[in-house]
């Protein structure tokens, strides 16, 4: 049921633990649309520890969610939605729907980065061309990446622009350090992750979408050994209404989705899968809304921190997906110096990770107004921990 007619995204979580498609016809309002190929996972999952009797080395996959996405018209009011299995055997295990309101195409004009020089060829170093398309790109309009796999070092994003990665499009991070840019700025933690893949500092108006992939290009290891100059993937620093939709987030060598100090995001219809470190970390951050995605992490999935008085505040995350992580699902902290207040948590499940709900004070900070409604767990070993330290590591 949607409130008016237009163009949605919709959003099938599923599971297939099979080595080959499960391909579904989608019918809206008895109206073919097109067919979902529903692929098996292709992705390097782990699970840190001995897996419950339930998720047997045979049926472990099955607990192993991601998103399919598809943008359809809806009529005003209730709409009905068919899924037919077109093979023999049969279609993935669904888990829900949700219906986005993301943006359907790149909003005009369009400046596609191939037209200044990029080339989607999985080899060539497309650094300079893309900042060339972004440099070239007026406000209100969007950079857009079609289909290929586009190598580069790091991208600079400003505001009032959109970053349209198409559907079949990938922006992989080329595995050479020195094209992965420094900035100082982005630095906290004692100078930690100052290197950033894609980053934006004192932007507003941003958006970045089109049911593409952000790849980081760590799959097969660390690309340096110095832990503070890891490359975040995504690192969002004092910007304001930004929104990261209908994207793929893969393989950062860092923690790989940083808001920090910034407001009003939107974080809509992702699969985010990081091998190594945290998933998505607001710091520092107000009015954040991450809603039907899926998150899996070598560390902790969904960890709002605080180092500064700020704090973080009004961060709502309903209908996520947090399965296969090392260690916790939603923690807060420990970086605690400003405090934790009116967050809500609804309709989440977590699976496969070692803590579910974990809130940790020990740097002064308070918590209140922090709510839970169907939390699911299944296979985590330590539900719920709540630590208020009194600020003994700041003494």
């Amino acid at each position: 049921t949607v409130p008016k007619a237009g163009k949605y995204t919709l959003i099938f979580k599923y599971a297939n633990n099979t080595s080959h498609d499960l391909p579904c016809e989608l019918k809206v309002n008895g109206v073919l649309v097109k067919k979902i190929p529903f692929g098996p996972f292709t992705k390097t999952w782990r699970v840190a520890w001995p897996a419950a009797t339930e998720y047997r080395p045979e049926t472990v996959g099955w607990a192993k969610y991601w998103n399919a996405r598809v943008i359809v018209d809806l009529k005003a009011g209730a709409n009905t939605l068919e899924l037919i299995a077109t093979s023999t055997a049969g279609g993935p295990h669904i888990d829900n729907m949700a219906a986005s309101t993301a943006m359907s195409e790149p909003p005009a004009p369009v400046v596609n980065v191939k037209d200044y020089g990029a080339i989607g060829d999985a080899s060539t170093d497309n650094t300079q061309a893309i900042a060339k398309a972004i440099a070239a790109c007026p406000a209100g309009g969007s950079v857009v990446f079609g289909e290929g796999i586009y190598m580069t070092g790091s991208i600079n994003l400003k505001s009032n622009m959109t970053l349209w990665v198409s559907e079949n499009a990938v922006i992989r991070a080329i595995q050479d350090n020195d094209k992965i840019q420094t900035y100082p700025e982005a630095g906290f933690a004692g100078s930690s992750f100052v290197k950033n893949f894609l980053f934006a500092n004192q932007v507003e108006n941003l958006t970045i979408t089109g049911g593409g992939t952000v790849d980081g290009n760590s799959v097969n290891g660390y690309l340096i050994s110095n832990k503070p100059f890891r490359p975040v993937l995504l690192g969002l620093l004092n910007a304001k209404n930004v929104k990261v939709t209908n994207l793929d987030l893969l393989f950062s060598h860092s923690w790989l989705f940083i808001p920090r100090e910034s407001d009003h995001v939107i974080i809509d219809g992702i699969n985010l899968h990081n091998s190594h470190k945290d998933g998505i970390a607001p710091l520092d951050c107000h009015d954040i809304y991450i809603t039907n995605s899926v998150i899996s992490a070598g560390d902790d999935a969904l960890t709002p921190k605080s180092y500064s008085s700020k704090g973080v505040d009004n961060l709502v995350a309903k209908n996520l997906t947090i399965n296969h992580c090392r260690w916790k699902g939603i923690k807060f902290g420990f970086s605690s110096i400003g405090d934790f207040t009116n967050c809500l948590f609804e309709d989440i499940a977590m699976l496969n990770v070692q803590a579910g709900i974990t809130v940790l004070l020990i740097d002064g900070g308070s918590a209140s107004k922090l709510k839970f409604n169907r939390i699911n767990m299944n296979n985590v070993h330590t539900p719920i921990t709540l630590l208020n330290g009194g600020g003994q590591r700041s003494k």
